[in-house]
């Protein structure tokens, strides 16, 4: 039977595959509207992901792009850099 850190680590890494695109897609949404929009109001578009895995978004940031959450006393970030690099490690 997997330990509760486990299927944390588990939880995090489907986490960040599946809103792979959510971000992707507001990056680039970002890009046009930065001067326009509240980066907090992207969090409306991640929130329910991260709810689905029993998470709770903390903030969300726009240097370097994404977001971070807390999942089971853990902290996470997933990110989006510039360059085009998608990440995740814990934070916390």
């Amino acid at each position: 039977m997997p330990s509760k850190e486990e299927i944390r680590k588990e939880k995090a890494l489907k986490l960040f595959i599946d809103i792979r695109e959510i971000v992707i897609n507001l990056y680039s949404r970002y890009l046009d509207e930065k001067y326009f929009e509240d980066i907090n109001d992207y969090g409306k578009a991640v929130s329910p992901e991260i709810e689905k895995i029993g998470g709770k978004l903390v903030k969300f940031n726009k240097r370097p792009f994404g977001f971070d959450y807390e999942l089971s006393n853990a902290k996470y970030r997933i990110s989006l850099n510039s360059k085009g690099n998608y990440s995740y490690k814990r934070i916390g």
